[in-house]
């Protein structure tokens, strides 16, 4: 989403940022989203963007700090995000 698009049309674009923050277990109402600024907006879509990618096997993402005005997690989304030890095979040992 662009910021012009959270303009445009808010209720449609708080329902796509509603489905976003679910995705990493964040769970938050659409008349609630629809009291955000846009940059409250546009904070959390990046945020969830990048923890959404950081869990998809992609190491190298860094996180940026969750923003202060969105809930706790409901179903511990950020265990995934921890660094999964290398398991040992037969050719290593």
């Amino acid at each position: 989403m662009r910021m012009a698009d959270h303009i445009a049309n808010p209720n449609a674009t708080a329902r796509s940022l509603q489905t976003l923050l679910e995705l990493v277990c964040v769970h938050v109402k659409q008349r609630d989203i629809m009291n955000w600024t846009m940059r409250q907006r546009a904070h959390a879509e990046e945020w969830a963007c990048q923890v959404h990618l950081k869990a998809s096997d992609n190491s190298h993402i860094r996180l940026p700090d969750k923003p202060k005005f969105l809930p706790e997690e409901k179903d511990g989304f950020s265990q995934f995000l921890t660094a999964v030890p290398e398991i040992e095979t037969e050719a290593s040992v």
